[in-house]
């Protein structure tokens, strides 16, 4: 007796299933030519896209050349995009470079247009770090910066990317500049006051000293014999000093007396340095309001320097020592962003992103013929219920 259970028919979902697994199949194979021709159409207008839309992008390398290190860098990359949106707020920019400015002000422009080349990469850093210890990246160094720029045309983009490249050098400069002459300015107001009450209580104590002396000498007028004692060296401050023979005293307060004027003749000479500073400066702080590019400004200043110093006399080596240090950091300030950032060869230019337009183009031709296709299949079917 067979006791195994009668077959179960199919259900009419799954016949219903069947049919359209079977029908779509059919369909697609019936209108693979037509799909093929819509992306192949696609594929062209995506082409065509790229042609008419795609943009070109530049590169450039920046040998550094000592110009930048990575705490200078970790500052510049916050600092110079303030800079940026400042001089586009204060119409300070070509009109034809207001865009690039305009991108150049945002911070995410940095992070995707101007990648560091270090020394060591993460790989070595990793290495490196379980060989001779943590400190290893005290050594990191930023060899180079790759700077990119994009643009309709290749004119455009060039344009741009030598903008930038420029941007980055005069900015940097503009930046340790103001911080350089911030620094002077609080020197010349913190050292003016302190210097003056220096000076003052110099002064004063001289007066003291002086009439000291005279008390002295007087009474060694009056006490001629004391003055026959053996000498022995003392310090006028001691307590014991106005014990020790006349003369003795007379000798150690004529050296602190000399010593004061000294001091003094320092302090004077400070005040003339705080008077050339405060000179210089009265001419170059207002350039850092209109002169932005800080190659320029280094320029500039130096010219300052060199009118300030015709007028100094040539005898006059304290006053002339001044302005020579005014003048190291200038030309240092030049060599870093001028040699230590160099350009040593032309920006490449390639039009990126027909990949994208290609698979776009093609994708979209391909899902319109497919949406168009199904769309005229339902309503046939809808068509041939109806009748």
């Amino acid at each position: 007796m067979n006791t195994n259970p009668p077959p179960l028919a199919a259900s009419p979902q799954q016949d219903q299933m069947e049919i359209s697994l079977l029908d779509v199949m059919h369909f697609l194979s019936g209108a693979a030519k037509k799909l093929l021709i819509a992306a192949i159409v696609g594929a062209i207008v995506g082409l065509s896209g790229w042609l008419l839309l795609g943009k070109y992008t530049a590169e450039l390398k920046l040998n550094n050349n000592g110009g930048i290190d990575l705490v200078a860098w970790r500052n510049l990359q916050k600092t110079l995009p303030n800079l940026a949106a400042q001089m586009v707020d204060g119409n300070t920019v070509p009109a034809d470079q207001i865009n690039i400015y305009r991108q150049m002000s945002e911070e995410s422009w940095w992070k995707e247009n101007l990648n560091p080349v270090y020394s060591i990469n993460k790989n070595d850093l990793k290495e490196m770090v379980g060989q001779v210890g943590s400190d290893v990246t005290a050594n990191n160094q930023i060899l180079n910066f790759v700077v990119k720029a994009s643009g309709d045309s290749q004119e455009s983009a060039l344009a741009n990317i030598m903008c930038a490249s420029n941007f980055i050098k005069g900015g940097a400069s503009y930046i340790t500049l103001q911080n350089w002459l911030t620094s002077l300015q609080m020197e010349m107001l913190g050292s003016d006051a302190e210097v003056q009450k220096k000076i003052s209580a110099t002064k004063i104590e001289l007066q003291y000293q002086d009439h000291r002396l005279s008390t002295l000498e007087s009474l060694l007028k009056r006490f001629p014999a004391d003055a026959k004692l053996a000498q022995q060296v003392v310090d006028p401050k001691d307590s014991g000093a106005k014990y020790m023979p006349l003369s003795t005293q007379i000798v150690a307060l004529n050296t602190d007396i000399a010593n004061n004027k000294e001091a003094l003749e320092r302090l004077n000479d400070r005040m003339l340095q705080i008077l050339v500073l405060k000179d210089f400066l009265q001419q170059a702080l207002p350039l850092l309001k209109t002169q932005f590019d800080g190659i320029v400004l280094n320029d500039q200043l130096l010219d300052i320097e060199a009118a300030m110093r015709a007028k100094v006399d040539s005898q006059d080596l304290k006053g002339a020592n001044y302005l020579n240090n005014l003048r190291v950091t200038l030309l240092a300030n030049q060599a870093q962003f001028t040699i230590g950032l160099m350009q040593n060869s032309e920006p490449t230019v390639k039009k990126a992103g027909l990949l994208k337009f290609l698979f776009g183009g093609l994708l979209a031709g391909f899902l319109l013929m497919l949406l168009a296709l199904g769309g005229q299949r339902v309503w046939v079917g809808i068509k041939g219920a109806a009748a």
